[in-house]
């Protein structure tokens, strides 16, 4: 495993701490979802 990996069981209750502009998440389909922000693009 890699450093802040952790494993996790079928129906258990994960807490996640992070913020929600360094993540991506996906909806059961694996399609990623819509982010209520857009970061701003560098160049």
């Amino acid at each position: 495993m890699l450093q802040g990996d952790a494993n996790v069981r079928e129906g258990e209750i994960v807490n996640l701490d992070v913020n929600p502009a360094s993540v991506h998440a996906f909806d059961s389909n694996g399609n990623a979802m819509k982010r209520r922000q857009v970061p701003e693009i560098l160049n």
